[in-house]
């Protein structure tokens, strides 16, 4: 409070003074209140509750995944949604912060429970079907299909409510756009509970891309330059044998290393469409010209002599060959935290574009999808404190996010906080991640997965092989849920 006073202090010193000269006149003074108000910035965070709401100290309650509320030694992902106290930790204590100011302002109590491992799509169904009020808002685990929930009617379509507005900042929009169906959206994304990380992105290793005598990665981002081709050079002709026994391994050196199957995310960089909705049903992507062209390109990286594919298997340790400063690059996909273990400088970057025709860089994102069910009595309550906890986590979270990791050496330069922020405004959902009707058949990208497993490009057999059945589930979705009502 006393730095908040120092600061007003401070503006009002400088609306009365200008370069040392005499402080304006007595009755000037309502007028230069009046100009300094009108030129006043306008948070853009900031939403449009009515001021007067109390909820007379209401719990609302937050249903997520197991080890999903608070850090734990299992490495689930944290969520910080029910903070007990502050602990020094700059994550922690702004969502501490966060939730105390969304609590005293509208008069509730935030609570959290954890569904039993990953399934909190089948708890929740579990619920609504017996009818019991149970949660307020369910936040799922990265890997979960929301379809079921949506068939069944028990999600709350969050455009009908009283002050959910998704076109405010602090929601994500390419979620929003991606998931909705008729004009309804059943699941959204934002800045709450926690800032949303790109899932898949590239880790360059800083000492040997100057080694090698490499144009400025981050100027290249820059220019709208980071392309595949420029991906390609790069990596090229950089395979070294480091330990002279004439055989490609891990103790060599490459010019990119990851695990095959991150490689279909590219599909999603690259502009790739897959299922897209329509005011009419569905459009399908997989069988178009340019994903043809964008799955030639995926299988040339994975095949370049100058790449290293990983065992599927394990965890973190698939990325060790990076890790041990063998690699000038790694397609990574897994814990931020992790990167704590890496000795040597190294650098973010988004994945490419396809080329400089390509408008923007998308990042494929997954994670950070919420649904409120239609058990809940009073959705006037529920949509005003969830407006309000994505509005104060978009002012209190995300910043603290970045000084935690900067503190802690995960973002070791400028340039990568500047592309981890792109990463994060380049954010895209992918359909079939969370809303797959075909019974599996492209679940998560699986049609370029596959393909990438066979080292294939043949992407129009592939769609072809299943389009009419994809078409015919999709279809029968539409005409039953958004065409039906």
């Amino acid at each position: 409070m006393k730095r908040i006073k120092l600061c007003v202090l401070a503006f009002m010193l400088l609306l009365t003074s200008c370069g040392g000269e005499t402080a304006l006149p007595k009755e000037t003074s309502e007028t230069t209140t009046t100009a300094s108000t009108e030129t006043e910035p306008v948070d853009p965070y900031s939403d449009d509750l009515p001021r007067d709401l109390d909820f007379e100290g209401r719990e609302f309650r937050v249903l997520t995944y197991q080890n999903g509320n608070l850090p734990s030694d299992s490495g689930s992902w944290p969520n910080y949604i029910d903070v007990d106290e502050q602990n020094g930790d700059l994550v922690n204590d702004a969502a501490y912060d966060r939730n105390l100011t969304v609590e005293e302002r509208l008069g509730v109590k935030i609570t959290c429970t954890e569904s039993s491992g990953t399934n909190v799509v089948g708890t929740l169904s579990t619920s609504v079907l017996a009818q019991e009020d149970e949660y307020d808002l369910a936040l799922i685990y990265s890997t979960e299909n929301c379809v079921s929930l949506i068939m069944q009617n028990m999600l709350v379509d969050v455009n009908t409510t009283e002050y959910i507005d998704l076109s405010k900042p602090y929601y994500t929009q390419s979620a929003t756009e991606t998931y909705r169906l008729g004009g309804a959206n059943y699941i959204f994304a934002g800045k709450y509970p926690y800032p949303q990380m790109p899932s898949v992105f590239l880790i360059f290793n800083k000492g040997e891309w100057e080694n090698l005598g490499l144009e400025d990665p981050y100027q290249l981002v820059r220019d709208g330059k980071w392309t595949h081709d420029k991906l390609m050079s790069v990596i090229k002709d950089s395979y070294r044998d480091l330990n002279g026994n004439n055989e490609r391994d891990a103790d060599d050196f490459y010019g990119l290393q990851t695990i095959p199957i991150l490689y279909q995310y590219l599909y999603t960089s690259y502009g790739g469409k897959t299922v897209t909705p329509t005011d009419s049903g569905f459009e399908f992507g997989f069988g178009d010209e340019r994903a043809v062209n964008i799955i030639e390109n995926i299988i040339a990286v994975l095949s370049d002599s100058s790449t290293y594919k990983s065992p599927e298997t394990g965890g973190i340790e698939r990325y060790q060959t990076f890790f041990d400063g063998h690699a000038l690059m790694t397609l990574y996909g897994s814990s931020f935290h992790a990167l704590r273990d890496i000795e040597f400088v190294y650098g973010l970057l988004p994945t490419p574009k396809l080329d400089e025709s390509q408008e923007d860089y998308r990042t494929y994102l997954a994670g950070g999808i919420c649904m409120i069910p239609v058990t809940v009595s009073d959705t006037a309550f529920v949509s005003a404190v969830t407006e309000a906890l994505y509005s104060e986590s978009a002012k209190r979270i995300e910043e603290p996010f970045i000084q935690q990791f900067v503190e802690n050496k995960l973002l070791r330069d400028e340039g990568s906080v500047e592309m981890y922020r792109l990463m994060c405004d380049t954010a895209c959902y992918e359909l079939t991640r969370y809303l797959d009707l075909s019974g599996g058949l492209i679940a998560n990208l699986k049609p370029i997965g596959d393909l990438i497993s066979r080292n294939s490009t043949d992407i129009m057999s592939s769609w072809a092989s299943v389009k009419d059945a994809v078409e015919t589930k999709f279809n029968e979705f539409y005409d039953a849920m958004v065409a039906g009502k």
